[in-house]
């Protein structure tokens, strides 16, 4: 048999190893699957006459025996399986590789998470990142749009504040949970300062107002921007540090919170902004005194509510607060009354210094405002409580949080496009507490049919409820009229039978009976001084007769004399043991 090469000597190489292991009886799928493998990755090339044989090598040229044939199926089958086996091991090992380094991947990822969380639990980022920045950022913006500034410049000063205020806040957070920590475990209140020592509580104190002012002293922001930041780390250091301790000083723990988590920051923004020009214009000045006059108003309040929502563990853990010496209607009455207007009032004087450069703020200011009456008169659930006593949503919150914020940095993108890099700034950084505005203002909606049944519902069963109540009316006054006709009767008929008494006794003066009588009607008129003498006169006339004496001792007993009624008492059980029904 000659050598052919190409295909025709393998075909014909794998039709003898089958005809072969028919003949003898291998026949396997998985000798077949062998050959085809063996030929297919070039294991067997078309040389198929010497092969080396299983257990060693072979010269002797193999013209198709069937016990050669049959060996080399053999030899063929035992390479596939180590193949095989080896190709399998291979995937296995690279399978357990890559598991153990997705496992590496996702245990440094865990452990990234994790320590992120930590940072930003120690820091209570979730109580200041939301609500406390982006008023400040929607200053920044007016800022922007008042001194027509640069796209690059604005976004790097912008940066530059969003992370000198963050430090600052943290700081402020760190030191006020450092020196709470023993009233906060008096009342089984968390705090995550705990975990840490004394030396690690300062370390992070001074690491947060050392990176603080990094920025500002390195894009020389200025004299005054820099002392106000000084002053913004001091005020929350005043408020929780002892000796002074301001939180517990009553109305100095007020100031200094709202002045160091509210109007210093704005003042410092503002300020800011102006050194970024040679000569401000007086828009800018005016709107800088507004601004921060009107976020110390809103920091009195919050700081008013956060005392009111945490009166009851002050009070059980010894910590005195404003909210804790007054009481508590009265603190609301302020809130109410006098701040939340003076509030409302310089955010409308700030609305209006930014509406002189662009009067789309003021329009969407008005319809913010318009479409939150619309709600509160279409839902009869909803109430508007500057001061409410438990914690819950107050209204003008999500104007200052978002709405005002979110149109200011609209404006600038209209103005110039490459300000959509702070919009989009503003929607990443805060998109947790845009999407949840935008949730309840898509609930607020969608409830408005259900809401309108269910004052529909209401009124229905307000109206079937005054219906009864209508009835009931008449049914009272039908029964006052009885009860008045009874009583008109019952005061002739004891007008009548008096003047019959007085008749008798005009021709019976000494008849014990008629006074008696006589007595009776007095008393039911509640004429006690003529009830009691006519009594006494029977008495006089008839002292034996125990009903006199009860009479009068019953009359003695409403007045109050219990001494002589007793003794009235006493001489009617004398005569008359079973008087009283014993």
């Amino acid at each position: 048999m000659q050598k052919s090469d190409g295909s025709f000597g393998n075909e014909l190489l794998t039709s003898l190893a089958i005809c072969s292991l028919l003949n003898y009886g291998y026949y396997s799928p998985d000798f077949c699957k062998a050959i085809t493998f063996l030929i297919k990755t070039q294991q067997i090339d078309g040389s198929w006459r010497r092969i080396p044989l299983y257990g060693g090598h072979t010269d002797k040229a193999i013209y198709g025996s069937a016990e050669l044939t049959t060996a080399f199926c053999l030899e063929a089958l035992a390479r596939y399986q180590l193949l095989d086996a080896s190709a399998e091991h291979r995937e296995k090992q690279e399978l357990k590789e890559k598991t153990i380094q997705v496992c590496e991947a996702q245990e440094i990822d865990s452990g990234k998470k994790k320590s992120l969380l930590l940072f930003f639990r120690i820091i209570r980022s979730h109580d200041w990142w939301l609500y406390k920045i982006p008023p400040l950022l929607a200053i920044a913006y007016a800022e922007i749009l008042l001194l027509d500034l640069h796209v690059l410049q604005s976004v790097l000063t912008v940066s530059a504040l969003l992370f000198a205020i963050a430090c600052v806040a943290a700081y402020g957070h760190i030191i006020n949970d450092s020196f709470d920590i023993e009233g906060d475990r008096q009342v089984g209140k968390s705090n995550s300062m705990t975990q840490f020592s004394p030396w690690q509580r300062a370390l992070f104190c001074l690491v947060l107002a050392g990176l603080g002012f990094i920025l500002p002293i390195v894009m020389n922001f200025g004299t005054s921007p820099t002392v106000l930041l000084g002053i913004n780390y001091l005020l929350p250091t005043l408020y929780s540090a002892p000796p002074f301790r301001f939180k517990e000083k009553g109305i100095l723990g007020i100031i200094s919170d709202a002045a160091g988590a509210h109007a210093i920051p704005t003042l410092f923004v503002a300020t800011t902004f102006s050194h970024l020009v040679a000569s401000p214009p007086l828009q800018s000045t005016v709107l800088a005194i507004a601004a921060t006059a009107w976020s110390f108003f809103a920091g009195v309040r919050g700081i008013l509510l956060h005392q009111l929502w945490d009166r009851y563990n002050d009070l059980r853990s010894g910590v005195n607060t404003l909210v804790t010496e007054f009481d508590v209607e009265k603190v609301r009455f302020w809130m109410s009354r006098i701040i939340f207007p003076l509030e409302l009032l310089l955010l409308s004087l700030v609305i209006l210094i930014i509406s002189n450069s662009t009067p789309l703020i003021l329009v969407c200011t008005i319809f913010y405002f318009l479409l939150k009456i619309s709600f509160f008169k279409l839902d009869p659930t909803s109430t508007f409580d500057p001061a409410p006593v438990q914690k819950s949503y107050v209204v003008p919150h999500d104007f200052y949080e978002v709405g005002l914020p979110l149109i200011l940095a609209t404006t600038l993108s209209l103005q110039n496009k490459w300000f959509v890099i702070l919009l989009l700034l503003q929607a990443i950084l805060f998109y947790p507490g845009i999407e949840q505005r935008v949730k309840n203002f898509v609930q607020s909606l969608q409830s408005k049919p259900q809401n309108l049944q269910s004052l529909q519902t209401q009124l229905n069963a307000v109206q079937a409820e005054v219906t009864q109540l209508n009835s009931r009316l008449h049914q009272t006054q039908n029964y006052l009229e009885q009860l008045q006709n009874q009583l008109q009767q019952s005061q002739t008929e004891s007008q009548f039978h008096q003047n019959q008494t007085q008749t008798a006794l005009q021709f019976h003066p000494d008849n014990f009976e008629i006074h008696l009588e006589l007595g009776k009607v007095l008393e039911k008129k509640q004429k006690w001084d003529d009830a009691i003498a006519a009594y006494r006169r029977a008495i006089a006339l008839n002292p034996d007769d125990s009903r006199s004496h009860k009479h009068l001792g019953d009359i003695l007993a409403e007045r109050g004399q219990i001494n002589e009624a007793s003794l009235c008492y006493r001489r009617a059980l004398q005569f008359q043991p079973r008087i009283f029904g014993i």
